[in-house]
């Protein structure tokens, strides 16, 4: 069995455990020995993820096994939006595990290169869609650390990135883009609802330009070439 497929395994095997402990939150009192299991099922996936060299799971499960470890020992008791979060990064984890091996085969087809980053499945396979249409090159990644990780180790002419997103959310991933200086002139587009808050937080950590979600597909293309150009220019 090789490492990749014993990452995997694990991931399939304690993501119920996982679940189970995020739920377990919602009651009061939660049920600890389905907290303790699950802090077990996050510190497993931790492991095998970091022997499996996938980072991005790794810190995804760091942070679901330091946030139940401090809801066994009474150290925080978390709102209900914030455990929906926690079942979004148990998600992720999945999607991940469905990645290829980090990436290093990614293979690229020759027009400009284009990251797609967003937690959604049915998002990222419009706008891959959207753009392989025109002729660029569209690569995923499903969440900000996913992304993150992916645009420190593969060249992108472009990043498409979500808003909205589960612990390092669009907003923050331009931050980092910007603040790093191998990327100050890498653009970058953020996809939003008609939020002023969201539309000015990515504007303001360095975005580009935006596309609304609801004018996704009709816009996400036009958008792209103005900021990069046709996709074999």
């Amino acid at each position: 069995m090789s490492i990749l497929h014993l990452y995997r395994t694990v991931v399939r095997t304690q993501v119920r455990a996982l679940t189970r402990g995020m739920l377990a939150l919602e009651r009061r009192p939660a049920v600890l020995e389905e907290l303790d299991a699950s802090v077990r099922a996050a510190r497993a996936v931790k492991l095998a993820a970091s022997i499996a060299g996938q980072r991005a799971s790794m810190e995804l499960a760091h942070a679901i096994e330091s946030c139940l470890n401090a809801a066994c020992q009474g150290a925080i008791s978390l709102r209900s939006e914030q455990i929906g979060e926690m079942l979004k990064a148990v998600d992720l984890l999945e999607s991940l595990a469905t990645l290829d091996d980090g990436r290093e085969g990614m293979q690229f087809d020759g027009g400009k290169r284009v990251l797609l980053v967003d937690d959604s499945h049915a998002m990222r396979e419009l706008g891959r869609t959207v753009l392989r249409r025109r002729g660029y090159d569209v690569q995923v990644a499903v969440d900000g650390v996913d992304g993150w990780n992916t645009i420190r180790t593969h060249p992108f002419d472009l990043v498409v990135t979500d808003s909205d997103m589960p612990l390092v959310d669009g907003i923050r991933l331009i931050a980092l883009i910007r603040k790093d200086p191998r990327f100050t002139r890498l653009p970058v587009l953020i996809a939003c609802e008609e939020d002023a808050r969201d539309l000015r937080g990515g504007l303001e950590a360095g975005a580009d330009y935006y596309v609304f979600k609801r004018a996704f597909e009709e816009t996400l293309a036009q958008t792209v070439a103005s900021l990069i150009g046709a996709a074999e220019q």
